[in-house]
């Protein structure tokens, strides 16, 4: 059997190096996340000096040459900049940035140098945090692969006992034939098939979805995503960009003059977290105390012993007013309306078509007043819920979730949270805060929402090729064992299935390395 014995040993350690591939892609992509620069430059009263991470502190402006890597998440305080973010996002296309822009450790200076400041410590940039999700979704095990795993602990001692039995049954009918019919069902079966056929995937799956930008927390989401039924998606933030404008400012004869009322406004809107917040300037010599913030309705606070608010008609109390618009009030007095304008993300249309396309439709969940809610809808051709507050998201995502529906719920801000929770799969946007990522399993890098369609298509992918890989193992070991023991089977023809069905299971999850998906551009 000499022969035979080389072929088996090939074929099995062509077969472990397929899973190792499969394996290294992964760690390859996790470590390029973790993997910065030891020292950073740092600019004290004009002078490059270098120094390690570690001693650079919040506050400190850093230099970045042409083609580092930039060590720490910052602020940029050049005039602009121009950045490789495929790191992070998976897109190859270089990103221009402006004075005040947020900058990201482990992005690549394709322009000339620039300074930022920085705004964390290294360990706590945003790459560091991604690659500590990544690892853990990794080491997470999902219901699909214990099932697997409890198998294949209970396939050994089964098949020593039908190899054992076989070597007695043949010792009364020809003991001639006994040694090589016991060692052919040893041979033959082949539970690291039934081992390797979940974890081959998910690591594809997961590395293919990370080369798109896609991040996910836990493994167990490949799993759930095929049984999803309905997609519920924030508007303001997540289907509209997150820059948005004042198009118009409205001073409604306060006793105070309009810029101090912009200030006011300015002041409390700081104060939040909400994409609408961002459109406004940066205020001068203004102060808010007892600051309270509702989430998706607005900011109250005191300012000079009045009693100030900015947000919705309703949560400023003006009935009548309109509810489109953003309005302050000075105790209880209209100060001003603002007129606020979003649009929708360039490939929000595109993605939510595909999306339907799955057969996963979408419903629009939004604070937002009903009239901003009803155009987008009709615009996208989907369902909406207008003027929801956090509890009234959570409370449809549980009404759905109690009528038998598998729940996507994506979000960006604060008033997402509870619905985020309570989803079946949680999705947070590129711009989400941190308290959202926080409860997210899934993150999506890039500024495009096809990455939502990306998750969809590669988790259904990954689902087939997980229960291809468990049906053939299981109906090769199903057949192969009991040919091995009436005798059809000689012990080089085992060596070679079983070696032939690990090498099987490990090809068959590399497709999902390799297939190309419906991008949302070729829609």
């Amino acid at each position: 059997y000499y022969d035979s014995v080389v072929m088996f040993t090939f074929l099995l350690l062509t077969a472990r190096y397929i899973d190792n591939r499969l394996r290294e892609r992964f760690v390859q992509s996790s470590e390029r996340l973790a993997a910065l620069p030891a020292f950073g430059t740092r600019l004290k009263d004009g002078i490059h000096e270098q120094a390690s991470l570690a001693d650079i502190i919040v506050g400190d402006e850093l230099w970045v040459a042409t083609g580092n890597q930039v060590p720490i998440d910052g602020e940029l305080t050049s005039d602009q900049a121009t950045l490789d973010e495929s790191i992070l996002t998976g897109e190859s296309v270089w990103v221009a940035k402006r004075a005040h822009d947020p900058i990201y450790a482990g992005t690549i200076n394709q322009g000339t140098g620039f300074a930022l400041r920085t705004t964390q410590l290294f360990d706590r940039s945003r790459i560091c945090d991604i690659a500590a999700l990544a690892d853990r979704a990794q080491s997470d095990n999902p219901p699909i692969a214990q099932l697997a795993d409890r198998i294949a602990k209970h396939f050994v001692p089964a098949i020593l006992a039908v190899s054992a039995l076989t070597w007695l049954l043949w010792q009364a009918i020809d003991a001639s034939r006994a040694v090589p019919a016991a060692l052919a069902v040893l041979v033959v079966s082949c539970p690291c098939a039934l081992s390797l056929a979940t974890p081959a995937a998910l690591a594809a799956a997961m590395t293919r979805l990370r080369q798109a930008g896609v991040v996910l927390t836990k493994s167990s989401v490949l799993e759930i995503i095929p049984k999803l039924s309905r997609a519920l998606i924030d508007k303001t933030g997540t289907l509209t960009v997150q820059d948005l404008e004042l198009n118009a400012i409205h001073h409604l004869g306060s006793a105070y003059d309009k810029a101090t009322c912009l200030d006011v406004a300015a002041a409390l809107q700081q104060l939040s977290n909400h994409p609408l917040a961002r459109a406004f300037p940066t205020p001068r010599n203004v102060r808010i105390t007892a600051p309270e913030l509702v989430p998706g309705a607005g900011v109250r606070g005191s300012w000079n012993g009045h009693r100030v608010q900015i947000g919705s008609a309703a949560f400023c109390e003006l009935p009548g007013a309109a509810d489109r618009d953003t309005h302050l009030t000075i105790d209880g007095v209209p100060a001003m309306r603002f007129e606020i304008s979003d649009s929708l993300r360039a490939d929000a249309k595109s993605a939510i078509d595909a999306l339907k396309d799955e057969g996963l439709p979408v419903t629009m969940l939004s604070g937002d007043a009903e009239s901003r809610c009803a155009s987008l809808a009709k615009e996208l051709e989907i369902s909406y819920v207008a003027r929801q507050d956090p509890e009234t998201k959570l409370a449809v995502t549980r009404e759905l979730q109690q009528a038998g529906e598998r729940v996507l719920v994506v979000g960006d801000g604060v008033n997402d949270v509870p619905a985020l929770a309570a989803a079946d799969i949680s999705v947070a946007v590129l711009e989400s805060s941190d308290t959202v990522k926080a409860k997210a399993d899934v993150l999506l890098l890039t500024r495009k929402l096809n990455g939502l369609v990306q998750l969809v298509q590669v988790g259904g992918k990954a689902r087939r090729v997980i229960v291809e890989n468990l049906g053939w193992a299981l109906a090769y070991n199903a057949i192969a064992i009991p040919t091995a023991a009436v005798g059809l089977m000689p012990p080089w023809v085992a060596a070679l299935g079983m070696a032939s069905s690990s090498i099987l299971v490990m090809l068959n999850a590399t497709r999902l390395l390799s297939w190309r998906e419906t991008s949302t551009e070729e829609l």
